[in-house]
């Protein structure tokens, strides 16, 4: 990936199934927003007190932990991947097979810019916290949820690769 932010040993040794399963421990700051507020949670004390604490990164891969940056680093790949904003890319490959609403919103951060071919795009958030996500009806969520128990399946065509939906339930890590 031809980004400052998958670049150097750590970063650029993670690959896109680390990045999708939240094994990637990709660590820096991006939008403003630095991997550290996640790293080290501890769900069980979630709300409480501080949101993480410092623990050394492990090898990308090796290392499962949820953290919010890390998702919007995944939404930055894909950006990069396919050249125009995800929220048109989901439009088109996800809700309009799925007969989804065309009046959700998925925004990023004000600082979420990057200039992809000439062209000044936002990357979108992964979380719907700090000012970004994805906000959508009830109604779009329940059509989701019926695509995966589909396996993917859309009244009879195929909107998910096969066995996509079996890898996103699977433990990681």
């Amino acid at each position: 990936m031809d980004d400052p932010a998958f670049a150097g040993p750590h970063n650029g040794a993670i690959t896109w199934r680390m990045l999708l399963d939240q094994t990637s421990e990709w660590e820096g700051t991006l939008f403003g927003k630095a991997d550290r507020i996640d790293r080290g949670r501890d769900l069980k004390r979630e709300g409480s007190g501080p949101k993480g604490h410092e623990r050394p990164l492990k090898t990308p891969g090796t290392y499962w932990e949820y953290n919010d940056v890390r998702v919007n680093a995944l939404s930055l790949a894909l950006l990069h991947r396919f050249r125009r904003p995800l929220p048109e890319v989901f439009a088109e490959r996800i809700m309009a097979p799925i007969g989804g609403s065309t009046d959700g919103r998925w925004e990023g951060y004000r600082t979420s810019f990057v200039e992809i071919d000439g062209r000044r795009i936002q990357s979108v958030s992964g979380g719907g916290h700090w000012g970004g996500g994805v906000f959508t009806h009830a109604e779009d969520q329940a059509r989701i949820g019926l695509l995966m128990l589909g396996d993917g399946v859309w009244e009879g065509r195929r909107v998910l690769p096969e066995g996509w939906v079996a890898a996103c339930t699977t433990p990681a890590g």
